[in-house]
């Protein structure tokens, strides 16, 4: 189950976001920039007020603080009750020298090192991370007013982010300026946290205080695509029609080195709403779907539709309300017409992926309302 980090600027905010169920409590300050860090003050208020509920982050510093100064302003954060403490990459050479300067601070406690979105992340250097004793690696955004994260870098550099954690064993997460609709395109890729603020303020804005409907509406959308509810066999069907991209695939030596035009078609049985509304809560988006194809035909060469198909079926089942899922793929390219297969995958039990630590984190199952 992937964990909701909810940011907040006091500990009335921590203690509001507690009850609506958040798994780590992080501590911002939204006028101070990217990362946000907050006072120590403000941190020791918040770790007094959750008593040891849950978790409690806090950016050390600003992105551009100097090398030489963040063991210290780590050590000052975990001296004001902050479990987890976040510290800034930004270019390839500063990410090496911050890197370099916390291989001993990381080893005593939970160290996350946050990429930017917007600032040409080095995903290779999340092996360092992992060699230097970090806990883990996020995903955010520097500038607020540019966009959401999924207008910055695509879902498929999202998934590759998450991969290149989990092959080090550092935990992931993903934020920046988040919105409702990309809660269940992440969750699909099976992040070990996802990060918000804007989406669970007023009126959208960070620097407004915490919603209470908009920090349950968030709780509710992480949950719902790990968790699903048999309604008698009631189920509407999602669908993505003759979708066209172009792939390097094909089993032949004539295939490889160039690219094809290729159709998916895929529908999938999902539980009938509960009550009509216009919201995401009791709906399965297919932009899953369109994401996962876009990750598999951007990947490199791919001998057999076959596994594109499996792969497809399998991104779009990891919603466990999906009850069934028809995956139809074909080739364009190849005759007068077109070549393919098409398959049919139900939905099976499964054991969730265990979580990585993060020292103290440890999520919790979803409270029964």
């Amino acid at each position: 189950m992937t964990a909701f980090l909810a940011s907040v600027v006091n500990a009335a905010e921590a203690a509001l976001a507690l009850e609506c169920g958040a798994d780590i409590i992080d501590c911002t300050d939204p006028g101070r920039g990217a990362l946000g860090a907050p006072a120590p003050a403000v941190v020791a208020d918040v770790a007094r007020r959750i008593a040891g509920a849950r978790p409690v982050s806090a950016a050390a510093a600003a992105p551009d603080i100097d090398p030489a100064d963040l063991a210290p302003a780590v050590a000052a954060m975990r001296a004001a009750g902050a479990d987890i403490v976040k510290v800034g990459l930004t270019s390839a050479r500063d990410a090496r020298d911050r890197i370099a300067a916390l291989a001993a601070t990381a080893r005593a406690g939970s160290l996350i090192g946050v990429f930017f979105a917007d600032r040409d992340p080095q995903f290779d250097l999340v092996a360092d991370l992992a060699a230097a004793g970090f806990a883990g690696a996020m995903l955010d955004t520097v500038d607020k007013t540019h966009g959401r994260f999924l207008e910055t870098l695509e879902a498929a550099d999202a998934a590759h982010f998450i991969e290149a954690c989990r092959a080090v064993g550092l935990a992931s997460g993903v934020a920046g300026s988040l919105e409702a609709p990309d809660v269940p395109r992440l969750v699909a890729l099976d992040p070990d946290f996802l990060g918000f603020r804007g989406a669970l303020c007023g009126a959208g804005d960070r620097k407004n205080a915490l919603d209470r409907d908009a920090v349950a509406s968030i709780r509710a959308l992480i949950d719902a695509g790990g968790h699903h509810e048999e309604r008698q066999g009631r189920h509407d069907r999602i669908f993505v029609r003759d979708f066209l991209v172009d792939a390097s695939i094909g089993a032949y030596a004539y295939e490889k080195g160039q690219r094809q035009r290729m159709r998916f078609n895929v529908e999938a049985d999902v539980p009938r709403a509960m009550q009509v509304a216009d919201d995401f809560h009791d709906v399965v988006s297919y932009d899953v779907i369109i994401d996962a194809i876009r990750r598999m035909t951007a990947t490199g060469h791919v001998k057999l539709v076959e596994t594109m198909a499996e792969e497809v079926a399998a991104a779009t089942l990891r919603d466990r309300r999906v009850r069934r899922v028809r995956v139809r793929v074909e080739k364009l390219d190849i005759i007068d017409g077109a070549v393919g297969v098409e398959i049919e995958r139900e939905q099976t039990d499964f054991a969730p992926r265990s979580r990585k630590s993060l020292g103290l984190l440890a999520v919790r199952a979803p409270a029964s309302s």
